[in-house]
């Protein structure tokens, strides 16, 4: 799928409420720092993975964004790999019914770089 303003949905069942999400994403795209990432739990909860990060490098490469990461990712340098703090708190979905659609979105601010979504996954620990 090529990245501008991207909506994708994963179904999850039969899991119990949240005690700690992450996220792995894989992405490939010229100038990091172009692109938005938000989450959307099937409760409405939104939480910002990243924002403008990693300049004009390139690409998250099975990139973890856990909450109990060493390192933020805003002190990050692309390529992204391996664990990161996302922007936003992964906290913020403790508790909730995971059952039901996630929307991850990804937004692309300028023309002319491309990109691609490899995979992306919710972790349930």
């Amino acid at each position: 799928m090529d990245v501008t303003s991207l909506y994708v949905y994963e179904y999850v069942d039969g899991q119990a409420a949240i005690v700690d999400l992450d996220v792995l994403v894989d992405i490939t795209h010229t100038w990091d720092s172009d692109l938005s990432v938000y989450l959307t739990s099937p409760l409405g909860t939104i939480v910002e993975l990243f924002s403008g990060v990693g300049g004009s490098s390139d690409d998250f490469t099975a990139t973890v964004l856990d909450d109990e990461a060493a390192d933020l990712i805003t002190d990050g340098t692309a390529p992204f790999t391996g664990s990161w703090q996302p922007t936003g708190t992964l906290s913020d979905f403790d508790g909730e019914d995971p059952y039901g659609y996630w929307q991850l979105e990804i937004y692309d601010a300028y023309y002319g770089d491309t990109g691609t979504l490899n995979d992306w996954y919710l972790i349930f620990n």
